[in-house]
């Protein structure tokens, strides 16, 4: 399916409604392609009949899901959504925190979730930890760890090792990359050499 890109949207007061033209394909298939004055009384809605419409978000604010605090005081710890206050609050807990409300902005949500009932107990909370595919005695340790092995939890976890290094520290680091750039032009300029002979 290609678009053409020179047509555009012109909306509202005596402009023209141009929807983009498909190409025959699409066309045949039986989408509508409209391009004529908009009119409130005799509007033909633009349809797909080929394209499925897919939701481009994976994670939800739910009951049971886990979010990593992102501003404030409790900023690096993860916490379970226990319930959803109004459209800005959620009541957060974790087995290591006293249960409280957090702003939605403060929290970013991970692919991690539980299953769990609306505002549990704290007992119930780390029972449903533990049974999530989480098989240890000390819940919260199977979630960080679940965590620490996702891409996003490595990455944090780069960024805080950076943070805590010192000045000679970081100048070990930046020997190790000449080093390892080094060797890599080396071993790259005998592979050039190999394929040239």
């Amino acid at each position: 399916m290609n678009w053409n890109l020179n047509t555009a949207f012109q909306v509202r007061t005596g402009s023209a409604l141009r929807i983009p033209c498909l190409d025959n394909d699409m066309l045949k298939s039986g989408s509508t392609c409209l391009n004529k004055p908009f009119s409130r009384i005799d509007h033909q809605p633009f349809v797909f009949n080929d394209m499925k419409l897919s939701n481009p978000f994976k994670r939800y604010v739910e009951i049971g899901r886990v979010a990593l605090v992102n501003y404030g005081k409790e900023y690096g710890r993860l916490v379970v959504i226990v319930d959803v206050i109004d459209q800005n609050r959620a009541l957060v807990d974790a087995p290591d925190m006293i249960r409280g409300q957090i702003n939605f902005k403060r929290l970013s949500l991970t692919d991690i979730k539980i299953d769990i009932p609306r505002v549990p107990k704290k007992k119930t909370l780390i029972q449903a930890m533990e049974a999530a595919g989480l098989s240890d005695k000390h819940a919260a340790a199977d979630v960080k760890n679940k965590w620490e092995n996702s891409s996003w939890g490595r990455k944090l976890i780069v960024q805080k090792r950076r943070a805590a290094l010192n000045d000679f520290d970081r100048f070990k680091v930046m020997v190790a990359k000449i080093k390892r750039g080094r060797a890599i032009r080396q071993e790259l300029a005998k592979l050039k050499k190999e394929n040239a002979a």
